[in-house]
């Protein structure tokens, strides 16, 4: 079991550091992965809205403060074989109470199987909410000011017959017609919330496939990731961060 801070001071300083610590790194994955270039978030900022939050609801740190989470952060990305994304987020609550009421609302709101839909204006450098830049150097003069449509879909089930394990699957597709052609990936991310008394641990796998009307799009790396992607992330990382968090 963990083991809990004194009061409740302790748990708020102490556990920041605790999870920042407990985040897996390239050495727990082996041969075949790298570090991102992303940092580690650490009390990340409460959001909600189309392409913020999953299904435009609140995102998982709103949901965490709703639940009166005492510490929480989202770890930066590992780059594994075909260019997928891994990650693990670490939420620590006051008690399994509101742990699990935490993963009670994820299944709520992160379930939108008819799918919802948003827009973005092509910025390629975005200050507004309603920018976003899809495209590297090079593509400014064609594509600039040009509507990007968003469509996500998700679906979200407990696993194992109980409520303390969460498995989510998310599709956020997007495309983008300048000079007759379309542009068009998809992002998919698989995500595993798994609650240990009053932890939660959330492992992630993203890979970008169909990849459409890209210079050189067929050689593009594609990678739709899988169930089994995601159950090797977690094997790899959970042991390790377990360790590191004191659970007995």
């Amino acid at each position: 079991m963990l083991r809990p801070p004194r009061h409740t001071v302790s748990l708020f300083i102490v556990g920041f550091a605790l999870l920042l610590a407990a985040l897996p790194t390239v050495a727990d994955l082996g041969e075949g992965w790298s570090e991102s270039d992303g940092t580690t978030i650490v009390d990340p900022e409460g959001a909600e809205g189309l392409g913020v939050g999953t299904c435009g609801g609140p995102n998982g740190a709103s949901r965490a403060r709703t639940n009166s989470a005492a510490a929480f952060m989202q770890g930066a990305n590992q780059i594994g074989p075909d260019e997928r994304r891994g990650g693990t987020s670490i939420y620590a609550f006051p008690d399994e109470v509101s742990a699990r009421a935490f993963i009670d609302l994820t299944a709520e709101t992160t379930n939108c199987p008819d799918g919802v839909t948003w827009e973005r204006v092509q910025k390629s450098n975005p200050v507004a909410p309603n920018e976003f830049n899809g495209f590297g150097a090079g593509f400014e003069d064609i594509t600039e000011n040009e509507i990007w449509n968003f469509t996500e879909k998700a679906n979200s089930t407990y696993a194992d017959g109980g409520t303390d394990v969460l498995l989510m699957m998310l599709d956020r597709s997007r495309g983008l017609t300048a000079v007759n052609i379309t542009f068009s990936p998809v992002d998919t991310t698989l995500l595993r919330y798994d609650r240990y008394d009053n932890i939660v641990i959330a492992t992630t796998i993203t890979g970008v496939w169909d990849q459409k009307g890209y210079v050189g799009a067929a050689d593009l790396v594609n990678f739709e990731p899988t169930a089994d992607d995601l159950d090797q992330y977690t094997a790899l990382v959970r042991p390790g961060v377990l360790e590191r968090l004191g659970w007995e």
